[in-house]
């Protein structure tokens, strides 16, 4: 009875460590992701900033008319941009959710 309560116990201690493993790497996963996402919107606005610089630049050279085609055109690339950093980060967290479950 002793042997099969403590194969019971070690089973919970295996138990417990899987699931602490699977936090820690579910975690550090996150943390990555987080770091991911950042860079991927730090990088939107160092584009999104150089687009408005060479906006201001053609609005000088081309007119109100060109630029104004010209940032909508940017835009509608920024709105494209955010949508994949979702689209992304989604996906980042569906793998994260299965990789947890899996375990």
């Amino acid at each position: 009875m002793k042997d099969v309560l403590n194969q019971i116990l070690n089973v919970e201690d295996e138990a417990k460590a899987i699931v602490q493993q699977a936090k820690e790497e579910a975690e550090s996963i996150a943390q990555s992701v987080d770091v991911d996402i950042r860079q991927m919107e730090e990088d939107l606005v160092l584009k999104r900033k150089r687009k408005i610089d060479e906006l201001t630049a053609r609005e000088r050279e081309e007119g109100q008319e060109q630029a104004a085609i010209i940032r909508e055109q940017t835009q509608r690339q920024e709105a494209h941009m955010r949508q994949v950093c979702e689209e992304k980060r989604q996906e980042w967290i569906q793998d994260l959710f299965e990789y947890i479950i899996s375990r």
